[in-house]
């Protein structure tokens, strides 16, 4: 494939190094199934492949930062950053098949920061931790099953 497709083009930098085989298939789907780039990039950030890529952005950002911070602070932050994010849009309307977390809920969550960090024995815990929030909430629900299928092929 010479050219990206226009669907990776609009995806964020830190969502974009996928491997050719990997970008075939994804625009095979996207041909598929009828959709548009935007759809499928919009796709592409509701995964929990791109949750995860998005964490570790956040962990190197925060790295950059705070150059001289242990992996527990960042770690800390980077859980705290997903905590405002999705406080920030908790009273934005979602899908009725979605259980967002209530703005109580999370504010709880911040408030004991320190003790659900305790329990982390690794970066990937965290992530998990993360990603399972969201499973909980319904994030990656889809009817279609369009979702499941482009994690897969974002994830093999």
């Amino acid at each position: 494939m010479f050219f990206k497709p226009q669907w990776y083009k609009l995806l964020p930098d830190h969502f974009n190094p996928m491997n050719e085989r990997i970008l075939e298939s994804i625009e095979r789907l996207r041909k598929e199934n009828g959709l548009t780039h935007e759809m499928i990039s919009m796709g592409i950030t509701l995964t929990p492949w791109a949750v995860r890529k998005l964490q570790e952005h956040c962990l190197a950002q925060g790295r950059k930062l705070m150059p001289f911070a242990s992996e527990r602070e960042l770690w800390k932050r980077v859980l705290l950053s997903r905590l405002q994010a999705k406080l920030a849009h908790s009273d934005i309307p979602s899908a009725p098949w979605h259980n967002p977390l209530s703005k109580e809920d999370i504010l709880s969550m911040m408030e004991n920061i320190n003790n659900i960090c305790a329990n982390f024995k690794s970066w990937h815990n965290v992530v998990e931790y993360i990603v399972s929030i969201d499973r909980d909430e319904g994030i990656f629900s889809d009817p279609s099953g369009i979702m499941d299928e482009l994690n897969l092929l974002l994830e093999s």
